[in-house]
């Protein structure tokens, strides 16, 4: 009786009857009256259904019987539960990952070190399975398990910390834990150098990327490894290279330095044609994303308009949903410069996608452009959206959900004042000036102004029909200057009547 109790015990709350019988064979013949016996003195209940499991009747006699078993007994019996339980699997019974990596790594920390490999595998498994949940900080948790059980195993392989320091990275990212997913990144990237690993270091260069640039000397750190990463994978024909070149075009135009201005075009242009060639859809998609921002400036919103069918079209196709969302939202935008008010369905599509995805910055995003989009004649709708997404950017240890840049300040009065560089999921040129009439919009990135945020459109967006864009007005840098206020009218005048032009630059800001 009591080898089948401790068995239980080991294997949690409840325990099967196949599971007792695969552990101790040699009980198999009267493990039915042993539990029975043990449901009559009232320690476990009886299944619910015929061949359901059996429970503890209170948690303290599970406790109790665990925690008077020796350090290599129970050691030995979470190994034996987990090769168990892992057959299970195997004959396509329903065993999570999370459970066969809690049992190896029960065994392993107790001093089963045979058995750290399995607690490492079983442990990226159910950080993987956690993550295809949208329970991130699961995933997260179950990384960081992964690397902590690594150095339990015996010569492990010289990439393996390599490998599981990227999947930790990207596991914090996408719970919200920009500053440590960037140290991860940054980890990697170190340990890529001293290994010789070119694709190691292009997968922490893309995902430093990811994380948006806080500041400018982040900016410049991570053009730096984007740079180092394309010269380690020059040559090469792979999809990777074709992402980090996206990145460094990327990178290179919203640095919005003249130099990497001129640059970025042709950099965005071989990474499409590399991953045209590749065939590779997704690649594409995240390659045209590239060349779009690349390709931005003021009245260019026709120019960039085939770039983001294309990206849509490709993102649709490879099942991509988070490329799908920018590709939204990048569409949002040109249709909003273009004066089509069927951007403001596209803008809450691509929230929509965004939420679905779960993660810590597409719900920020999500949250902070619904907000924007509030604007339009719904003022207290949003605030509290806006306010919503300030709670969120509020998460200890970062001032953004995954150290995102850019995005609508989560304050409607402020959603025209925006810092520099692009957000998520999309990248907009943005900047200190709050209006295209101002001087400076006349250079990319120093003014934006939400065109649904104008007076007009919100007017517009509360009829059936928008205002259609006086015909004589050229087109400005973000569309029909008929839909946006001018200086004058978002600024004031000064104390002697005449308008306010003086506006404030970026790197004033910066």
């Amino acid at each position: 009786m009591c080898d089948v109790l401790a068995v239980a015990a080991v294997a949690g709350p409840q325990v099967g009857l196949e599971l007792l019988a695969r552990v101790l064979p040699d009980r198999r013949p009267g493990l039915a009256d042993l539990l029975e016996e043990a449901v009559r003195a009232r320690v476990l209940t009886a299944p619910a259904s015929p061949l359901g499991p059996y429970r503890f009747a209170h948690d303290l006699f599970r406790e109790t019987i665990y925690a008077g078993l020796a350090a290599a007994q129970r050691a030995g019996l979470h190994l034996a539960v987990g090769r168990a339980l892992e057959e299970l699997r195997a004959e396509g019974a329903t065993v999570h990952a999370a459970e066969l990596a809690a049992h190896h790594l029960a065994a392993a920390s107790a001093g089963a070190t045979a058995e750290a490999a399995r607690a490492v595998h079983w442990s990226v498994l159910a950080a993987r399975e956690a993550a295809a949940r949208l329970a991130f900080e699961d995933a997260r948790d179950h990384a960081e398990r992964a690397l902590a059980a690594l150095d339990l195993v015996d010569q492990p392989g010289p990439t393996a910390r390599l490998e599981l320091l990227g999947d930790l990275a990207e596991a914090r990212a996408l719970a919200g834990d920009g500053p440590g997913a960037r140290t991860t990144h940054l980890e990697a990237a170190a340990l890529a150098r001293r290994l010789d690993d070119g694709a190691g270091l292009a997968r922490a260069a893309v995902g430093v990327h990811a994380l948006g640039a806080p500041t400018g000397a982040a900016r410049d750190e991570q053009l730096a490894l984007l740079g180092e990463a394309a010269a380690a994978l020059a040559g090469e024909r792979t999809p990777l290279r074709a992402r980090v070149l996206a990145c460094l075009a990327r990178e290179l135009h919203h640095s919005w330095e003249e130099a990497n201005l001129t640059r970025a075009p042709e950099v965005a242009e071989e990474a499409v044609a590399l991953a045209r060639d590749l065939g590779d859809p997704a690649t594409l998609s995240f390659a045209l994303l590239a060349l779009h921002d690349a390709r931005w400036r003021p009245g260019g919103a026709g120019e960039r308009l085939p770039v983001v069918e294309e990206m849509l079209a490709l993102a649709a196709t490879a099942g991509d949903h988070e490329l799908l969302a920018q590709a939204r939202l990048l569409r949002a935008v040109v249709l909003v410069e273009l004066g089509d008010r069927g951007g403001l369905a596209d803008l809450e599509e691509s929230c929509r996608l965004a939420e679905e995805l779960g993660h810590a910055g597409a719900r920020w995003g999500a949250l902070s452009r619904r907000a924007a989009a509030g604007l339009a004649g719904r003022l207290e709708e949003a605030t509290a959206l806006a306010e919503e997404a300030r709670q969120l950017g509020r998460t200890p240890g970062r001032r953004r959900p995954a150290g995102r840049r850019g995005g609508p300040s989560c304050s409607p009065r402020a959603a025209t004042r925006r810092p520099s560089g692009p957000s998520w999921p999309g990248s907009i040129p943005t900047g200190t000036c709050c209006d295209p009439a101002c001087p400076a919009a006349t250079t990319p990135g120093r003014c934006w102004s939400p065109p649904w945020s104008s007076p007009d459109a919100r007017t517009a967006a509360g009829q059936e029909a928008a205002r259609p864009p006086a015909a004589a007005s050229p087109p400005g840098p973000h569309g029909s200057p008929s839909a946006r206020p001018t200086c004058r009218s978002r600024l004031g005048t000064s104390g002697s009547g005449g308008p306010r032009t003086a506006c404030p630059s970026v790197a004033s800001r910066r």
